[in-house]
Parts: structure tokens; C-alpha cells; sequence
């Protein structure tokens, strides 16, 4: 067989793999559509429910577009607190224990200290600014579920609008709801910025600190470049 045809095989191995992980990334969509669907259903059903349990009062005096708003993003949103739970957290602390271990058996145990440190700061701080952010998180949903109210209400209530002439009235209404919700957007979104911001300069600052400890380390002659490439890779 000739030399530049002997390693064929591998790069066909290469591919056939990394098309298996991106068909088997789509399939998980399969068994997962199945979860999410019945738990959605499920939530829905007891609400519903739990609704058609309530007082007479409660249902006369309710806003039956903030209640229907309410119940539509609870159902939704715990589908999508299982997806980042399966699809995002698990892979991604499996992913820390295992690069953690390799750094703690391939270099020094200095090495595997820092960057477990630097992976609790990082805890530490998304769960302190995670907390700090949950006020902006309640003030968003109500607004939207404010805004949401204003329209359905006036779209229910269209005859008693015409009736007395209450058009501008209602408009001025669902203007101001939509924009207490557009601030209240901005504001989630810096409130984002900042939590990324610090877990940034958490990773930087261990990065920094591990990197510069390889250098010195290179520089004594127990690591060589080809550790320290290493070493960064599995840091990133």
C-alpha cells in the first residue's frame, strides 16, 4: 500500500465518528420530544385543574389574560429547565470532573488545586449573581404578563371599548405595559452581561494563574512546551 494511502482509514474513522456524534445529537431530540410533551400536558392538566377548583369570586375577579400567560410559560418553561439540566448542566460538570482528574494525574497536584478552586469561585459567583438577577426575572414576568392581560382584556371586552369610545384609552394602556416590559427586558439582559462578565474574568483569572505557573515550570525543566499545549487545551 502506498505511504500517503496508509493512514486512510483513520481519517475515515475520524469522519464516520464525528457524523455518529452529530446523528446521535440529533436523535436524543426523539426520547426527549416524548418527556417534554407528557410533562408539558401533565402541568397543564393539573393547572387546569387546579383553576376549575377556585372560588367563584376568584374567577370574577381574575385577569383571565395574565392567568392564561402564566400558565402557558409555567407549563413551557419546565420543558426547558429539563432540556439545560440534561443538555447543558450534567454533560458540563461531567466534563469539569473528568478534566479535573486528568490534570490531577498527568501534572502536579498544584495544578489540579487551582483549577478546582477556580471551578468553585465560579459556583460561587453565578449563584450569588443568579440570585441577585431572580428580583429583574420576577419584575420581567409580571410585566409580561401584565402586557399580555391589557391585550386580551381589551380584545374580550371589544364590545364594552366601542360602547364607550375607549379605543385611545386601551391603546395608551397596552403602549405603557409593553414598555414597562421593554425596560424590564433591558434590564435582565445587562443584569446577563454582568454574570457573564464575572464568570469570564473567574476562568481568566485561573487560566492566568495556571498558565503562569506551567511557564515557570517549563522554565525549571519539569514541563516542556508540549505540556504546556496540553495543559491549555484541556483548560479551555
Amino acid at each position: 500500500m502506498p505511504r500517503s494511502l496508509r493512514h486512510l482509514h483513520l481519517i475515515a474513522i475520524y469522519t464516520v465518528m464525528k457524523l455518529l456524534a452529530e446523528v446521535v445529537n440529533y436523535l436524543r431530540e426523539i426520547p426527549f420530544s416524548y418527556v417534554s410533551a407528557n410533562a408539558e400536558k401533565h402541568i397543564a392538566k393539573t393547572v387546569h385543574s387546579h383553576m376549575q377548583n377556585q372560588s367563584l369570586s376568584f374567577h370574577l375577579n381574575r385577569e383571565t389574560g395574565k392567568v392564561l400567560r402564566i400558565v402557558n410559560r409555567g407549563s413551557q418553561s419546565f420543558a426547558s429547565v429539563m432540556r439545560y439540566t440534561m443538555y447543558t448542566l450534567m454533560p458540563t460538570f461531567l466534563e469539569i470532573a473528568f478534566t479535573i482528574t486528568i490534570i490531577g494525574y498527568l501534572f502536579t497536584q498544584k495544578y489540579l488545586y487551582i483549577n478546582l478552586g477556580t471551578i468553585i469561585v465560579y459556583i460561587v459567583v453565578t449563584i450569588i449573581c443568579t440570585e441577585w438577577r431572580a428580583k429583574y426575572f420576577k419584575r420581567l414576568a409580571l410585566s409580561d404578563s401584565t402586557y399580555v392581560q391589557k391585550a386580551t382584556d381589551s380584545l374580550l371586552n371589544f364590545e364594552t371599548v366601542k360602547y364607550f369610545n375607549a379605543e385611545n384609552h386601551e391603546r395608551n394602556r397596552f403602549f405603557t405595559s409593553l414598555q414597562t416590559y421593554k425596560e424590564a427586558n433591558i434590564t435582565v439582559a445587562y443584569t446577563l452581561v454582568t454574570l457573564n462578565t464575572l464568570q469570564a474574568v473567574c476562568i481568566s483569572f485561573g487560566l492566568t494563574v495556571t498558565l503562569m505557573m506551567a511557564y515557570g515550570d517549563i522554565i525549571n525543566g519539569k514541563l516542556n512546551v508540549s505540556d504546556f499545549v496540553t495543559f491549555n487545551l484541556y483548560i479551555v
